[in-house]
């Protein structure tokens, strides 16, 4: 368990979600119903993961967290790639939105890596000591 607050990365998405609500909240968006609702609850599930994550017992159960959290980035971009096309957002929102988002999604990506090798670490510690013990 770790604090989900020493996260770069967690900041990094709180500040997008924030981005994403005041980005959203133009009377043009009321052309594509549900679709503010749908975008801020991707974004939000970004941070909400990884603090829920942080949480779990083992790197494993933080890794699958880690993992959500990359799908939920995944489901904002879509989002905001729609409101683009539906000119909800300028272009020039819309690029930097993506662009953050990007930071975020590559810095997810990096994280996951990093548990995966602490995971097969830990693992190859594990059989090397039951090796020994026996």
């Amino acid at each position: 368990m770790q604090d989900f607050k020493k996260l770069r990365v967690w900041h990094l998405a709180q500040e997008l979600s924030l981005e994403v609500i005041d980005a959203l909240s133009g009377p043009a968006i009321r052309r594509v119903p549900g679709l503010r609702n749908q975008a801020v609850r991707a974004a939000n599930s970004v941070a909400a993961n990884l603090a829920e994550g942080c949480g779990r017992p083992s790197r494993a159960e933080f890794l699958r967290f880690v993992g959500i959290a990359i799908g939920s980035a995944n489901e904002l971009e879509a989002h905001l790639g729609l409101a683009s096309r539906t000119s909800i957002l300028s272009a020039e929102i819309h690029a930097t939105l993506k662009q953050r988002l990007y930071l975020v999604r590559r810095m997810l990506i990096s994280l996951m890596r990093a548990l995966e090798e602490q995971i097969a670490t830990d693992e190859n510690q594990t059989r090397q000591d039951t090796d020994r013990a026996s």
